[in-house]
This record gives C-alpha cells, sequence and structure tokens, in this order.
C-alpha cells in the first residue's frame, strides 16, 4: 500500500436524497483534483475493519462527492457521519473510463448512476443519459447533466412500470459508445443489446473488495482472458471481455 494513497477529508456537506440514500461532499483537494470518472476511493468506516469502495460522483475545487444507497451495518455508519466528521480515504484508485467521443449513450441503474454523472459532465460530446431507479423517490437531480447538453431520460420501475432496458433499443441504434452501469443483470442485458447493435460497450462493475489496492486478490471478476482484479484492473471493463456466463 502507498503511503501517498492514504488521505484525511472531512465532509463539507451531508444531503439525504431518499430514506437509504445519500451524496456526502468531501473535502479532500488531492483526490478532488486528481481522480477520473470511472475511478473509485476507498472509506474506513468506524468500526469496521474492511474499508468501503465509493466511486466518485463529481469531483472540481477541492471536494468531491459520492452516492450511496444503505446497502449494510458499513453504509449505515457512514449514513451516520455529520458535517465535518472526518473521514480516512484511499484514493482515487483504479481505471476509469477515458474521454466519451460522439454521442455517448450512458446507461445508469440506481445509484450505479455515480461514475457515469461524473462522466457525462466530463464529456465534451452531448449524448443521451438514461437513469432507471426502482422509486420515484430515489431520482438524483440530473440537472447539471442536462446543462452540458445531453438528453436525459429517466423512468421508474414503480411508475413508468418499465426499466432503462425496456426503452434502450430506442436510444442505442444512433449511439456513440455505450456507458453502463448498475446491478449486474442490467448490465449484462445491456452489454447484450450492444453487441447486437455493434456497439462498444464500457461497464463499471462492482465487486466485494479488501485492501483496494490488489494485495488481497479478493475482487476477481472473470473475463474471457482470465481473472481480473476489479480494483486495479478495473472497475472499468470492456463488455465483450466479460464471461457473463459465470455472473
Amino acid at each position: 500500500m502507498k503511503a501517498s494513497l492514504i488521505k484525511r477529508g472531512s465532509i463539507a456537506a451531508r444531503e439525504r436524497i431518499s430514506p437509504d440514500i445519500y451524496i456526502f461532499t468531501i473535502k479532500e483537494p488531492s483526490v478532488a483534483d486528481t481522480c477520473s470518472p470511472g475511478e473509485f476511493v476507498n472509506i474506513a468506516v468506524s468500526g469496521k475493519s474492511l474499508r468501503r469502495p465509493f466511486s466518485v460522483f463529481e469531483a472540481g475545487n477541492g471536494t468531491f462527492k459520492i452516492l450511496f444507497r444503505i446497502t449494510g451495518s458499513g453504509t449505515r455508519i457512514l449514513s451516520n457521519c455529520s458535517e465535518g466528521d472526518e473521514l480516512d480515504i484511499m484514493g482515487p484508485l483504479g481505471k476509469g473510463f477515458g474521454q466519451p467521443g460522439e454521442n455517448p449513450l450512458f446507461v445508469a441503474g440506481g445509484v450505479g448512476a455515480a461514475p457515469l454523472y461524473f462522466l457525462s459532465l466530463k464529456s465534451t460530446c452531448p449524448g443521451t443519459f438514461l437513469h432507471g431507479v426502482c422509486s420515484s423517490d430515489d431520482y438524483i437531480d440530473l440537472e447539471p447533466v442536462s446543462a452540458k447538453g445531453h438528453k436525459i431520460v429517466a423512468v421508474s420501475e414503480e411508475s413508468d412500470n418499465c426499466t432503462v432496458i425496456d426503452i434502450l433499443d430506442k436510444y442505442i441504434k444512433d449511439a456513440g459508445t455505450v456507458y453502463v452501469s448498475g446491478p449486474r443483470a442490467m448490465m449484462k442485458k445491456a452489454a447484450e443489446i450492444s453487441k447486437s447493435n455493434n456497439k462498444k460497450c464500457f461497464i463499471s462493475w462492482e465487486e466485494r473488495m479488501g485492501c483496494g489496492t490488489g494485495l488481497c486478490q479478493s475482487c476477481v471478476v472473470k473475463t474471457l482472458h482470465g481473472y481480473r482484479l476489479t480494483c486495479t484492473e478495473g472497475p472499468v471493463f470492456k463488455a465483450e471481455s466479460i464471461d457473463w456466463n459465470d455472473c
């Protein structure tokens, strides 16, 4: 582990989106000024031996944001932190997306929107941002994405009775490259649709992690070229490289 990866940041703002979804703004300039879309941070949680990984949601002006849902005791402890509290952070970590080309199509499911939100803000070409959630209470503010020239299409399973996969065929034909992040089943289906339409597709893979630096090798993902580490060789992968039969 490189000592330079360990940082101390403080919570500058804490926003509750829904009963179990939060956005934290964290003041830590060395992370904020160097991270790229698709990269993540590993944050220590009080009382837990393992850090929790979070994709960077947005970054700039000395702060960065994380978007997360309470999924267990660790994220619940984190959600109870207050403005001004300090956090032990490792990052930025992993390999990101790179710069999107023309007509990008962002396909986000739930809080999987985090890395794609950041990517869309960095995109210099207008595209389309599909955001699917279970309940309309889970929508995040996509106005900054719209302000960058992207078309926003948001659907809720609860109120619209459909998912982003149900509407993907409508938008993929005019797309350049497809970028996907969200539940694994959703990413698998998006990868299949992208392949059938001869579109390049990149996914942001989520996996349980130990160290976040490749030492413990606990976050392996099976690809068609062997096992790869999510923390150092990902979390962004070409969708065509994943062995989806193993998922």
